[in-house]
């Protein structure tokens, strides 16, 4: 049996690595006493996978992954909430028997950015970026789907969607424009499935 969870990652806990937030989550569903399913062989681990690793540092409001369990109780997303790491938090969860991983296509992003410390400049669709082992050089026109800058007193709020091969760090916008140690908040605010939020695909193939 197959179970997606939703999780989001804010506050200290987003500056967790990758493998650290696996092993947090892992650790939470060992504390809510979840029936986890294992692999075979000498060093059995638990039937856990994850969609795309996203930057140390982002908030994730949109964490997916999916776990194979004996059996699932409602229940049991208490558990996980109340046994879960500060900034780690369990928000939904969907018995699905199918890969999310076909169905995810896209990400939806936002970075707050203090104006004092920013080339406003700088920030436009020519922004040279930096991607992948290569560190291959691309413009943000590209790469993104869209983008939109909206001014606000003291900060700047830049949003964008990017496809799934397309994902790359948005560290990357903020080394390309910062002027300064301001504060600088990389938000990764949603997976998409064809132009549709991941969490309503779900819902609607399973009460659909």
């Amino acid at each position: 049996m197959k179970v997606v969870l939703r999780y989001v990652k804010y506050g200290m806990a987003r500056f967790l690595s990758p493998l650290e937030t696996s092993k947090a989550i892992e650790r939470n569903l060992r504390r809510a006493k979840i029936p986890l399913l294992f692999s075979q062989g000498f060093h059995p681990a638990p039937l856990i996978s994850y969609l795309d690793s996203i930057s140390t540092g982002v908030v994730v409001r949109a964490l997916y992954l999916t776990v194979h369990v004996e059996h699932w109780k409602e229940e049991m997303m208490e558990r996980l909430k109340e046994t879960s790491l500060k900034g780690l938090r369990p928000e939904n969860f969907w018995i699905f028997d199918g890969d999310i991983n076909t169905l995810a296509d896209s990400y939806s992003f936002s970075i707050l950015l203090e104006k004092e410390f920013v080339d406003e400049k700088k920030l436009s669709a020519d922004l040279v970026i930096r991607k992948g082992k290569k560190r291959k050089e691309y413009k943000l026109r590209e790469i993104l789907d869209d983008m939109k800058v909206t001014h606000l007193k003291r900060f700047m709020l830049l949003k964008y969607t990017l496809k799934r091969d397309k994902l790359f760090s948005p560290w990357e916008i903020v080394k390309g424009v910062a002027t300064g140690e301001g504060l600088f908040i990389p938000i990764c605010e949603e997976v998409y499935s064809r132009g549709k939020p991941l969490n309503e695909i779900l819902e609607g193939m399973i009460n659909g």
